[in-house]
């Protein structure tokens, strides 16, 4: 009976993750624009920001939807959903 050896485990996928970040990673950071790259990163950060006022995913769409020339979702849009009922 074989014994289990968990240092192996590790060195494979330690092999594995710096395949991944030399060769696949930059390969396919290449196939994206920077700025493709900048927009996903700004309406997450707007998703993050109506998600940390407490709204739920409707009322985050309609927030990102409509603020989205803004950085952030104003703390204020609590009270405009509540007068259209999201």
């Amino acid at each position: 009976m074989q014994e289990h050896k968990p240092g192996k485990r590790i060195c494979s996928r330690t092999k594995l993750y710096k395949y991944f970040v030399n060769k696949i990673l930059p390969e396919a950071l290449e196939l994206v624009s920077l700025l493709k790259i900048r927009k996903f990163a700004r309406k997450s950060q707007r998703y993050m920001s109506a998600y940390r006022i407490g709204l739920t995913g409707k009322q985050a769409l309609f927030a990102v939807r409509k603020y989205k020339s803004h950085r952030r979702v104003p703390v204020l849009v609590t009270n405009e959903l509540d007068n259209i009922n999201i």
